[in-house]
């Protein structure tokens, strides 16, 4: 199970559409499918059920989220705990216009 494909996951449950999980982690939509795809192939059954537009998660899916929301929060925390080891400390990023940098 990936890391990456997890992440996908829990994002389609929280926008609703493989679409605005796509756009969410700047990602392609077929890429969403796919790593959908590469757990439900993984896990052998479905995690989501399409009602209309949207992907609603399936009982398969319910129970996956828990699991997928602490493996990626360990994640996080791993990335985090070893950034301070190193004294890297936080990431910060910043955007501007060129306007505004000028």
């Amino acid at each position: 199970m990936r890391l990456d494909d997890l992440r996908a996951f829990r994002e389609v449950v929280r926008q609703g559409t493989a679409t605005k999980a796509a756009v969410r982690l700047g990602l392609s939509q077929p890429t969403i499918s796919e790593r959908i795809g590469a757990l439900e192939r993984e896990l052998g059954g479905a995690l989501f059920r399409r009602t209309g537009r949207r992907l609603e998660p399936t009982p398969m899916g319910e129970a996956l989220l828990p699991f997928a929301e602490r493996l990626l929060s360990l994640e996080e925390e791993a990335r985090g705990q070893a950034r301070r080891a190193l004294g890297l400390g936080a990431r910060l990023t910043l955007a501007a216009t060129p306007t505004t940098s000028t």
